[in-house]
């Protein structure tokens, strides 16, 4: 696996940030919702990023950046994973699967939750790290690993 590190978020990964969400995520929003209007999505991710920058942290592999993750207690007894994303030529090297193994080590006295894209194959990570789908939305499968 290549080496990462986590570090935390800075004004300066704004656009890193911003990319790499519309990189992941345009392909289901299109699906969903229609064609990608940009000024929309970018009025949606500056409200996403004020309310989890103090959360979110960066996948740094040699100084670059090349991905993100953010999660947060929901309550005392609930931790959410809200998002992992490694970009595209990352991707197959394990570090999505570190990392949220060691969120799970991490957080292995709390129920955790999730939400995902129904066609988003990370589902099957997620299952294989015991997580189960106890609901759904249009959109999402809403996960739970206790």
């Amino acid at each position: 696996m290549i080496k990462y590190n986590l570090r935390p978020y800075i004004e300066a990964d704004l656009e890193f940030v911003y990319q790499a969400k519309k990189e992941a995520y345009k392909c289901y929003v299109e699906k969903f919702w229609g064609a990608w209007d940009e000024e929309k999505q970018r009025s949606f991710f500056t409200d996403f990023i004020k309310k989890v920058q103090s959360t979110l942290s960066i996948i740094e592999h040699e100084g670059t950046s090349i991905g993100l993750y953010h999660g947060d207690m929901m309550d005392k007894n609930t931790y959410e994973i809200g998002n992992i994303i490694v970009i595209p030529s990352y991707q197959g090297h394990g570090i999505g699967t570190d990392v949220l193994q060691k969120i799970i080590k991490n957080n292995s006295n709390l129920k955790m939750h999730l939400q995902v894209f129904k066609e988003n194959p990370a589902i099957n990570l997620y299952k294989r790290l015991g997580f189960v789908i106890v609901d759904e939305t249009r959109t999402h499968c809403i996960m739970e690993r206790k």
